[in-house]
Order: C-alpha cells, then sequence, then structure tokens
C-alpha cells in the first residue's frame, strides 16, 4: 500500500527546488504566494510547517507541477487493486463515521464537521425522497 503519510522535509526540498529553479530569494517568492513573509518560505523549506493547500497550488503552478508532486514526489498516488475494490462501493456515511482524518480542499475536517456533512446529507436526502 503506497504510504500517503506527508514528509514535511521532502515537502520543504521540494519546494525549494521550484523557488531556485526560478531563481528567486525567500521574499520574492513569498509574495507571488499569498505574500507570505520569508520567514514562512524559511519554515516551509526546513519543513517546520507545511502551507496552506492553496499554497500548495500556487507553489505547484509556479512550478509548472501538480500539487501532488509537491506534497507526495510523484504526479499521482498509485492504488492498489485491493485498494481499488474497497473504494468503489464505499458508503459515505461508513467513510466519513471510521476515518479519523477526512480532508477538504487540504484542511483536516473536524468530527463536529464531519456530523454536520452528515446531517445535512441525511436531510437533503429525506427531503428528495418527499
Amino acid at each position: 500500500m503506497p504510504n500517503t503519510k506527508l514528509d514535511e522535509v521532502a515537502i520543504g526540498e521540494r519546494i525549494k527546488k521550484i523557488r531556485l529553479q526560478l531563481g528567486f530569494t525567500m521574499e520574492d517568492f513569498g509574495s507571488l504566494i499569498d505574500n507570505a513573509s520569508k520567514g514562512n518560505v524559511s519554515n516551509w523549506e526546513r519543513g517546520v510547517n507545511i502551507p496552506r493547500y492553496e499554497r500548495i497550488r500556487k507553489i505547484a503552478l509556479l512550478g509548472g507541477v501538480s500539487p501532488n508532486m509537491v506534497l507526495y514526489g510523484q504526479e499521482k498516488l498509485p492504488l492498489s487493486e485491493d485498494i481499488l475494490d474497497k473504494i468503489k462501493n464505499i458508503d459515505l456515511f461508513d467513510f466519513l463515521e471510521i476515518n479519523e482524518e477526512v480532508f477538504f480542499k487540504g484542511k483536516k475536517l473536524s468530527q463536529s464537521c464531519k456530523r454536520k456533512i452528515i446531517l445535512t446529507l441525511e436531510n437533503f436526502i429525506e427531503k428528495k425522497a418527499n
């Protein structure tokens, strides 16, 4: 099974490589990424933290790569046949209830947010049935 855990240091190295290939200082690069500070760029490159997903998308765009390339070092994450079989007919309720870490646009959803999604979907489906 592929490892989809984020490696902050490797992400930082890829961000730094993009910045250096473009010939930008940390300050200039940050100004293109939502006016991020030089300190933010330094923290990303050293693996102290990871930029939020919107910033990852901008970095990828500047580097001419996909966000997955910035995050994982490859364009697409390989899925085994076993995983593909399991996700073909997955129940959304089970998915939200069972998985501790569910993300939307790069942000982890809290338990309360997942419960609200479930309730919203239940209400929507109930209204459609009537």
